[in-house]
This record gives C-alpha cells, structure tokens and sequence, in this order.
C-alpha cells in the first residue's frame, strides 16, 4: 500500500517506486513495491515460510526517508504432538499413546515415531482425512535395567516438524509379598501372593526361598499377562511364637515378607491342686 506522508497525487505520470523490508525471515516480501501513475496503491505478495511457533512480521515499505509499517501474524500450519498415557511400562508389553495436531488433518498425515533406544523399535500410525489424533501402540523389548526412552514424532507431511515425549522400560521384577493370614499356626498352611511390578510379558519363573519354620515350593511360575502368582507356604513346629519369612527372586532382585508363626497348643492356665 502506498506509504503515508508521501508526496504522490493519481495524476502524476510517473511511476511511484517504494523499498520493502521485512523484520523475520519467515515472511519475504519483493525488493520494491511499483505503484503505476495514476493510482493511489499497489498490491504485492509476500513469500511466506513454515514456522514452528507464532512470528509477528513487520513489512515496512519506504522511500525518500518517509516509511510505513504495517504486520501480519504467522502460525504454524499444523502442530504435532504425542503423548503417551504410561510413564512406565515391563519391557516386553506394549506401550500406547496419541499424536495429536491442532487443527483438522488437510489429508491423511503419516506419522513415523522412532526412540532413542532398541527398547521400543518404533512405528507408523496415520492421522485420518479431517480428524486431529491418533492412537498407536508401539511393542517393547524386554529389559534388564530400567531405561528412560525418548519417542520422537514426525511427519514428511509437515516437514521441519518433532515433538517427543518420554517412557521408562523397567524389567520385570518382584513389587511385593503378602499373605491371606496374619499369622501361621504350626502345621498349617496360607497362601503367600508374589506380585509383579506389571504384567509378565512371558511365562516367567520366580525362585522362592523361605528362611525360619516355613516351608513351601521352590519356584512359582506367573503366566504371560500375569502380574501376580501364589505359593502355599506351611509353618513348621515351633514351641513359641518365631517369625519366618518367604523371599522371591528374579532377574538378580528380590524381595521378602515376614509372618509370624504360633504352636498350634498354647497353654492357656496353670492350676495346682492339694
């Protein structure tokens, strides 16, 4: 547009020729601006490019020492995200999320999500014609210490574009141990619950140890898909109250939990006759 303050009138017979500059790299527009004689304006189009994060361009058209500023704001065309809805996963289970844009996808957007780490391999998921997210669900390997993986999104869709978000992989390994009793009479028995820290993601064997008068079997197996198995634990005869303990092991950690056995004949009173 012809700058304010400009000596020009429509029925001059000359060109009117006016610098343009630009303040942001994002928004470029012609070297000059030529407004013909006998007008009052001009149009011109600036050449604008992707941006990851709002920029305000300033075009200022000049000439003679007079200037006039005019802007115009730039978005991103559309924002990719991911999020994942676990923090933490037992390698060798899946592991879920969603790549969210923020606007309705102009067409199906193909989305390639890679990690940092062998851990979780990695995928694909499409973005449908018109929706804005997308759920995908990634497979992850077995691990033997817990690692923080990085996932990483992009799009040839929406080029220049990456987010990221985070998931540990934790091995599997034993959370806890409880019992259904309080305690454990001599010669009876009560079953002791072995809990993971998630799912198995394989048939896997817990080694079972006991320590005081209990007994039991030496390993348990969990089922894949499992988060829990069960040992029948028996107390041995004792003659007073004695803690006993049942402790389980996997992938070189493991944890136990301590129950108090009793005589099964406790003697209750004393009399002494004549």
């Amino acid at each position: 547009t012809r700058p304010t303050g400009l000596a020009f009138s429509p029925d001059e017979t000359t060109l009117f020729v006016a610098n343009l500059t630009s303040n942001t790299t994002a928004a470029i527009p012609p070297l000059t601006v030529t407004i013909a004689a006998g007008q009052t304006s001009a149009t011109f189009k600036v050449t604008s490019r992707l941006v990851q994060q709002t920029v305000v361009a300033n075009i200022t058209a000049s000439r003679g020492g007079v200037s006039f500023t005019s802007y115009f704001t730039l978005e991103p065309a559309l924002g990719l995200t991911i999020s994942m809805d676990q923090q933490e996963v037992v390698g060798g289970n899946n592991v879920t999320g969603t790549v969210n844009l923020n606007g309705p996808a102009t067409q199906a957007t193909d989305v390639t999500l890679l990690s940092d780490s062998s851990l979780v391999p990695g995928g694909t998921v499409t973005i449908p014609l018109g929706s804005t997210s997308a759920k995908f669900s990634l497979k992850t390997n077995a691990a033997v210490a817990s690692d923080l993986v990085t996932i990483a999104a992009t799009s040839p869709q929406l080029p220049g574009v990456t987010t990221t978000a985070n998931v540990t992989v934790d091995p599997v390994l034993v959370a806890s141990i409880t019992y259904n009793d309080s305690t454990l009479t001599s010669g009876t028995s009560t079953i002791a619950t072995v809990a993971l820290n998630g799912p198995a993601p394989s048939s896997t064997i817990l080694s079972i140890s006991y320590s005081g008068p209990i007994s039991g079997l030496a390993t348990i197996t969990v089922p894949p898909g499992a988060s829990s198995g069960t040992v029948t634990a028996t107390g041995g005869a004792v003659g007073i109250k004695t803690m006993a303990s049942v402790r389980a092991a996997l992938n070189g950690d493991s944890v136990a939990a301590g129950i108090l056995v009793v005589p099964n004949v406790v003697i209750t009173d004393v009399s002494i006759s004549p």
